[in-house]
């Protein structure tokens, strides 16, 4: 079957509107579909600009997407398809837990190290409390 490619118009909107759906969804379990289409309030806006900026957003989809120029004009257009719009939604998803956390570990409210044996980052809640290091686990 052959990819449906879609005009990407405003190019602009496209990012915040993924951005903003990346957002609502992340976390969320059951949300209602008119939700995903509202803007932010400010707080929210602020958070997702703190968290996933548009310049990230613009820089992961301009790698995703198919780019076209027009010979004539020199205009440039930018098109995507069903899939590329998911590995895109994934990818800013990612980015967004990365800067959370990244965020985390810079407030001190998290620990995090490398695990060469896993080839990843593993992150745990970071614990200042003497008494509680001394502390038994519990167990069944």
């Amino acid at each position: 079957m052959k990819d449906d490619y879609l005009i990407i118009s405003d190019f602009n909107e496209f990012i915040n509107a993924s951005r903003r759906l990346v957002f609502k969804c992340f976390g969320e379990k059951n949300i209602d579909e008119s939700d995903l289409f509202t803007e932010l309030n400010d707080i929210d806006q602020q958070e997702l600009d703190a968290n996933l900026s548009y310049d990230e957003s613009l820089i992961i989809a301009k790698g995703i997407l198919i780019k076209q120029k027009h010979k004539v004009s020199g205009d440039t257009r930018y098109l995507v398809t069903d899939e590329k719009y998911m590995t895109i939604l994934e990818e800013l998803n990612s980015r967004l837990v990365s800067n959370i956390l990244n965020s985390l570990v810079n407030k001190g409210l998290i620990e995090s190290a490398y695990d060469s044996d896993t080839n990843d980052f593993v992150f745990w809640v970071k614990n200042d409390s003497k008494d509680k290091q001394q502390e038994k686990p519990e167990t069944d």
